[in-house]
């Protein structure tokens, strides 16, 4: 009977090893607890072994605990293990890791169709502005003749020029005199010059610029000679870039540009007007509100002349010699986008008051007047800004507003929205960044004294080929300013996702708003404005950042001081 029982209860403890469910409090004892907590002993197969085995077990210990109380202990200890909150937590971080690999993908995605938009862009840019050149005619040279190795009259000179289609592959100058005022600032003598009624001149003075070195004039410029030998790259020798003007003929009319509500200019101007007519012989062009403030003074100024209308303003390069600027950076600002082309070279008088541009006195214009006019002088080629605003309306069309040049900065900011400016950033083909803050600015060298050193960024030469890239106040701890070359397009673009609208100022002024789709394009423009130097480029840069900046001043360490 007894061997029965055991049969029995063997038998019911092999079924309750594979459905542990099953168990009865008359089948667990202490030893089948230890093995459902601990897993079976070394040396044994799951399954608790063979069924002599699990008899013998049971029997040597079915009187040691009662059943009720192993049924609660055994229940008690299946909700303390960690194999179930442990599933759980891999499940919540798979699906996590799933929504990081679709955002990520959503990223990437983004980016490729954003530099797919950014390739059609540039194209439709690049096409639209070989097609302005196209049909630009410019004036050239024949080759047997070089402008500047002309030895007749100027008479003779003009004679030698015709019109032709202008090509890259084609060269005016012959390259042994430094280089010719026309091809700095693309002298036309087309059709439309001569029959405007714009006609205080009929021919414009001719100059070339050669490259010096501490006031010494040298004929050519010294390009860098870079050498391979033994598998070394070695610079031979480095650039000069101090550029001197010489005139190669008399100038003839001189453009002045004044600060407006000005008491000091009005007291300076007649007297400079009167200068270079009585003295020099030199016609005298001033803005039409000028024109009238001086014939109401006194009707001697008759001689002034001024330009009538938008036709005459587009032919000013082609007539004037030279500019003079009365005021400060904003007036030479103002000159400079008179001139949607080339521009003349600019002689520009403090009367303002930092004057980073404008390193001549007044009280002594005779002498540096005549030093200008007779010539050579050291001048600063100041890279401008050639700015497109493309609207997302016409963006399968050909752009249709003009393009806009700025000698200082571009700035985009978020006008009057109380949302932070949303910008997405491209540099030829390839993404910079997305703008989150206030705005941007892209800024010319000449510029980085301006806004863009007040959103900290940096000073440059402004004879440093760049162009800056400086946010202002970003949300952000890791947007640091930009300097990239200046080959570069940059394009600007507000995206469709943005909160708000932004706002475009050039140097400024000429403010457009800039909705959702709407781009600008920024590239260096062609053009640059030579301005005159007191003593040469570097040092009149030194000396404007040392006045009007103070930069670096502090009180010298006392000489008493402990010795190191």
């Amino acid at each position: 009977m007894e061997n029965k029982e055991r049969r029995n209860l063997g038998s019911r403890l092999g079924l309750s090893a594979i459905s542990p469910p099953a168990f009865s409090p008359e089948d667990i004892t202490k030893e089948s607890l230890s093995l459902v907590a601990n897993g079976s002993p070394s040396g044994t197969e799951s399954g608790f072994g063979t069924e002599n085995a699990q008899l013998e077990t049971v029997g040597s210990s079915a009187s040691t605990l009662s059943s009720s109380e192993s049924l609660k202990a055994a229940y008690a200890l299946l909700p303390q293990t960690p194999i179930r909150s442990n599933d759980a937590h891999l499940v919540e971080f798979s699906e996590a890791m799933r929504t990081v690999a679709k955002a990520l993908r959503r990223v990437a995605e983004g980016k490729a169709t954003a530099q797919m938009e950014a390739a059609e862009w540039k194209r439709k840019y690049e096409l639209e502005k070989a097609r302005n050149l196209k049909h630009k005619n410019e004036v050239e040279v024949e080759p047997e003749d070089c402008f500047c190795c002309m030895n007749g009259t100027l008479e003779n000179s003009f004679d030698k020029l015709t019109v032709r289609d202008a090509s890259p592959d084609q060269n005016g100058c012959c390259g042994n005199h430094g280089i010719c005022s026309h091809q700095i600032l693309g002298d036309e003598a087309s059709g439309p010059i001569a029959n405007s009624a714009f006609k205080m001149v009929t021919r414009k003075a001719s100059f070339r610029l050669s490259w010096g070195y501490n006031g010494e004039q040298n004929g050519r410029h010294k390009h860098d000679v870079v050498s391979f030998e033994q598998g070394d790259i070695t610079t031979a020798s480095r650039s000069n870039k101090q550029i001197l003007l010489k005139w190669e003929t008399q100038p003839q009319t001189v453009l002045i540009i004044t600060k407006p509500n000005s008491n000091e200019v009005r007291l300076i101007l007649p007297d400079i007007a009167r200068w270079l007519k009585g003295h020099q012989n030199i016609n005298v062009l001033v803005e039409p509100r000028l024109r009238k403030e001086l014939l109401a003074e006194d009707s001697y100024f008759d001689f002034v002349q001024t330009w009538q209308d938008d036709d005459d303003l587009k032919l000013l390069h082609t007539k004037v010699d030279l500019v003079l600027t009365l005021g400060g950076d904003g007036t030479v600002l103002w000159a400079a986008s008179l001139f949607k082309g080339p521009v003349p070279p600019v002689v520009a008088f403090a009367l303002g008051s930092l004057g980073f541009m404008t390193p001549f006195h007044s009280e002594q214009y005779h002498e540096s007047l005549g030093n200008i006019l007779k010539g050579p002088f050291s001048i600063t080629l100041r890279s401008r800004l050639q700015c497109q605003v493309i609207r997302d309306a016409d963006k399968d069309e050909l752009q249709k507003e003009e393009p806009i040049l700025v000698l200082n900065e571009v700035t985009i900011d978020r006008g009057i929205s109380s949302y932070l400016t949303f910008l997405e950033c491209y540099c030829d083909s390839s993404f910079v960044t997305c703008v989150q803050g206030d705005g941007l600015i892209i800024s010319t060298t000449s510029g980085s004294t301006a806004y863009s050193l007040a959103a900290g960024g940096s000073m440059v030469h402004p004879q440093v080929p760049a162009i800056l890239f400086t946010p202002i106040c970003p949300h952000s701890l890791s947007f640091r300013p930009l300097i990239l070359p200046e080959y570069v397009t940059l394009r600007v673009q507000v995206p469709f996702n943005s909160r708000g609208q932004a706002w475009a100022s050039f140097d400024g002024k000429d403010r457009k708003q800039l909705a959702p789709g709407d781009a600008l394009i920024c590239s260096m423009a062609p053009w640059p404005v030579p301005t005159a130097c007191l003593v040469d480029s570097t040092t009149d840069f030194l000396r404007s950042i040392h006045e009007g900046l103070h930069w670096n001043l502090r009180k010298s360490q006392a000489a008493d001081g402990p010795f190191a």
